[in-house]
């Protein structure tokens, strides 16, 4: 994907090439000898869309290769001073001492900073305090990981790839600073790998995924109806979960009838294993979930489906919301992670989009 910043700080999107590929579950790829041209088939469907040649990407990094870890973090000084931007920076620095060869650090986040009077701040520079503490979000890439893409990228002639947490560009995208700053749960379920997190301010306060998602739900009834994939999927969209089916109610797909209820209750019972799988990764976050935290739920998998959320609401006990993304007449929720990816690098790299006019990222989900 490619693009600028658009009329009313919108994101818009110059090109977009989309490519088939296995996935990747158990933060393991699958049919990894084929990843190097599906990329590299998506970068020549971007470039000829675009007419650019790209030679700059940003990577975004999945949950399933990502890790957070989120510290306090204190420094005194020896008299009471101004906090500069290099205060701010050492202390984000002095906080990374538990990195090891085996992760790569991508982004490192303020959730608040505190003064020596105990104010919460999310922008102490030019204060005057003789402390300043901080609780710092930073997230993690696998090695093996970079590392793998690296060697694609390399291959392919790309000269600088970075990399961005794919599940925090995507947050602070879909959710606006008021769902943050009281903590909101987001739950992208995607095709077969699903992501939760815990986000408060501009930083992630955990980060867990898990190997399921829509694609699995379409397997469970092409096994139980021994139908063709293809039929599963769209019998999966048709189905209406909060609505209790009557006894001769049937779904029909390409002429042949499935019968509702049966059909409802496969559906049922593997969104029930989902729902139980989001609230353990719930159960690693370290903070306390108010219940003023704001639920919502994005991502291609279960999005789409009628009474998904309020079904997975109903076990988590909790009101959840379908995000909606900050652009008119949009509602692909299974984009949401890309756009998010091209709103962070766009910011982060304003002069660079005002001389290239264009950026280019690979997303991994």
């Amino acid at each position: 994907m490619t693009g600028n910043r658009g009329p009313n700080n919108t994101v818009q999107v110059t090109s977009s090439s989309e490519v088939k590929y296995a996935g990747f579950s158990g933060g393991e790829w699958l049919r990894p000898e084929l990843l190097s041209n599906a990329i590299h088939q998506a970068i020549l469907g971007a470039e000829s869309i675009s007419g650019t040649k790209i030679r700059h990407l940003y990577i975004g990094v999945p949950g399933e290769f990502s890790s957070v870890v989120t510290k306090n973090i204190t420094h005194t000084y020896p008299k009471r001073k101004k906090i500069l931007d290099k205060d701010v920076e050492n202390l984000m620095i002095k906080g990374q001492d538990f990195l090891t060869p085996e992760v790569v650090l991508i982004n490192r986040q303020p959730i608040f900073y505190t003064l020596d009077d105990g104010r919460r701040l999310i922008e102490p520079l030019g204060l005057a305090s003789n402390t300043l503490s901080g609780l710092i979000s930073y997230i993690m890439a696998e090695s093996n990981f970079t590392t793998f893409i690296d060697s694609i990228m390399e291959s392919l002639g790309i000269e600088t790839a970075e990399y961005v947490s794919a599940t925090l560009a995507q947050g602070l995208y879909i959710l606006d600073s008021h769902k943050r700053d009281r903590i909101s749960v987001l739950i992208d379920i995607g095709y077969i790998t699903s992501t939760v997190s815990v986000i408060r301010g501009d930083g992630l306060l955990s980060l867990s995924s898990f190997s399921l998602g829509g694609g699995h739900i379409a397997g469970d009834l092409r096994e139980y109806f021994n139908m063709p994939f293809a039929d599963a999927e769209i019998l999966k969209r048709q189905v209406f979960v909060s609505i209790v089916p009557e006894a001769d109610e049937v779904y029909e797909v390409n002429g042949k009838e499935y019968p509702a209820g049966v059909t409802n209750k496969i559906v049922i019972e593997r969104l029930k294993v989902m729902a139980r799988a989001v609230q353990k990764c719930l159960n690693l976050c370290k903070f306390d979930i108010p219940v003023s935290a704001s639920f919502c739920l994005t991502g291609g998998g279960v999005s789409y489906m009628r009474g998904a959320k309020e079904l997975i609401g109903q076990f988590l006990e909790r009101d959840i919301e379908l995000t909606k993304l900050p652009l008119p007449n949009v509602d692909k929720y299974n984009q949401s992670s890309a756009l998010g990816l091209l709103n962070m690098i766009i910011d982060a790299n304003s002069t660079v989009a005002k001389k290239k006019g264009i950026l280019g990222f690979f997303l991994g989900e």
